[in-house]
């Protein structure tokens, strides 16, 4: 696990898993095995501190890892969505309406892609679960508020709550730089991600295309 233990040396661990090495700048590195993340943090300078191949093969097998972990979220949010009795749409919403601010309903309509009449109907059916409940925003009364009643914080805290636990002993195992590092790079990657997102534009429907075809 994260931060548990110190390697033998670069290349071997104790319990056999062998050990990769990052450069991550400034002279310092990053080791790390069985693909779990990083477990030590090193200062030396290897020829001037330049990332040579390791580097390039570690930061390749570290896309990976964050593409199999892009993998398990779906699978996660799909099988609680389930278990909460909430299609997967619903649920993502009402997670969103956790937060405790609330969310715009047009924004969060906006990032998982739906027009303003399927959120609205969306909305409409968790106002009727009374899992969330919607308020005018504060200041522009042309927006709406979604936020989760005590229900729907419940249903969200017996979904995600036992996870968000272990995720945060998990993190308490890392050292401080460890931490800073981790934390930098997860950030950049989040912001990385929503840029692609806003960036990303939609193409018609094949629904859409038959009908203008049928029109023409």
């Amino acid at each position: 696990m994260w931060g548990q233990g110190q390697p033998d040396s670069v290349g071997s661990r104790k319990h056999g898993c062998p050990v990769k090495e990052l450069w991550v700048g400034n002279g310092r590195s990053l080791e790390y095995c069985c693909g779990m993340g990083p477990i030590d943090i090193k200062t030396r300078s290897p020829d001037g501190g330049q990332p040579g191949p390791l580097a390039e093969l570690a930061a390749a097998e570290l896309v990976v890892s964050l593409r199999a972990m892009s993998r398990a979220l779906q699978a996660l949010l799909a099988a609680q969505a389930r278990a909460s009795g909430l299609p997967l749409l619903e649920f993502l919403i009402l997670i969103r309406a956790v937060e405790e601010e609330g969310v715009i309903a047009r924004d969060v309509g906006q990032a998982l892609g739906l027009n303003t009449s399927t959120m609205t109907g969306l909305a409409d059916r968790l106002e009727t679960d009374k899992l969330i409940r919607r308020a005018p925003h504060p200041s522009d009364r042309r927006l709406l508020v979604l936020k989760a009643t005590a229900k729907g914080q419940r249903t969200v805290e017996h979904a995600l709550g036992p996870l968000l636990a272990q995720l945060t002993e998990l993190a308490g195992r890392l050292q401080g730089d460890q931490q800073v590092i981790l934390g930098g790079f997860l950030t950049d990657v989040s912001a990385l991600v929503l840029q692609h997102a806003q960036a990303a534009r939609p193409r018609p429907t094949r629904r859409a295309v038959a009908r203008a075809a049928a029109a023409g």
